[in-house]
């Protein structure tokens, strides 16, 4: 099979500020990606342009009402107001002919001491133009979940010896509660596998992200990332 050339991507963004009475109250910037070349660029870029639109629509009525109200009540109490800010990222993780891997960071604040980041990401097989979740890269009797979080729990354990990171105390437990097939991208090395904040870790832990090599699997993946000839 003879790998397609690379896509183009390119960053695409709408910002815009909300005024309730003369007062600005809400700020929000989106940047999302549009592919200039590619296979199946238009179901890609019809799938982000949809997105973004449903994301701006939340912004511009759920959010901002709720941000209006906050705004009424810190009046009427007489406490600061801080205005709601809301951004969305992409980031390219994994490109090649074959596959585009990104992920999103959602940022909403509030007022208060910390913000919230949700992360979302997607993992595109062009020449077929669809997404493709995680279980998708395995033949079928291996045991990925079970190598994912073997390899997951060994990196936890590394890090709370070196004091480099805290997890809550029954970790093990929530990190299969919280395995979502959709929560990953790729990279050169291995799967990226993440958890939302506040799942598996404190608050300033932030999105908590396990690197899982490929080589782990040894055999049991449906093709090599590196080397796309065969197909899923």
């Amino acid at each position: 099979m003879i790998e397609a050339e690379e896509p183009i991507i390119e960053e695409k963004s709408i910002q815009d500020e909300m005024l309730y009475q003369d007062a600005k109250v809400l700020r929000y910037s989106i940047v999302y990606p549009e592919m200039s070349s590619g296979e199946n660029k238009e179901r890609v870029n019809a799938y982000y342009a949809s997105r973004t639109k449903r994301l701006e629509r939340y912004i511009r009525n759920r959010l901002f009402r709720e941000t209006v109200s906050r705004y009424k009540k810190s009046i009427l109490r007489q406490v600061p107001f801080f205005e709601t800010q809301f951004t969305s990222e992409f980031h390219t993780a994994y490109i090649t002919g074959t596959f585009f891997s990104l992920y999103e960071d959602e940022y909403e604040y509030l007022g208060g001491a910390n913000g919230q980041t949700l992360r979302t990401a997607q993992t595109w097989l062009l020449p077929k133009g669809r997404r493709i979740r995680l279980g998708d890269f395995f033949k079928r009797r291996i045991r990925w979940r079970n190598l994912i979080f073997e390899t997951i729990s060994n990196t936890i354990r590394e890090q709370m010896k070196e004091e480099e990171a805290a997890y809550f105390e029954n970790w093990e437990l929530l990190i299969r509660r919280y395995f979502n097939q959709n929560n990953y991208y790729l990279t050169e090395e291995g799967f990226c596998v993440y958890y939302q904040e506040t799942t598996i870790a404190p608050h300033s832990s932030g999105v908590v992200v396990f690197n899982v090599p490929y080589y782990i699997f040894s055999g049991g993946m449906v093709f090599e990332l590196n080397e796309t000839q065969q197909e899923l």
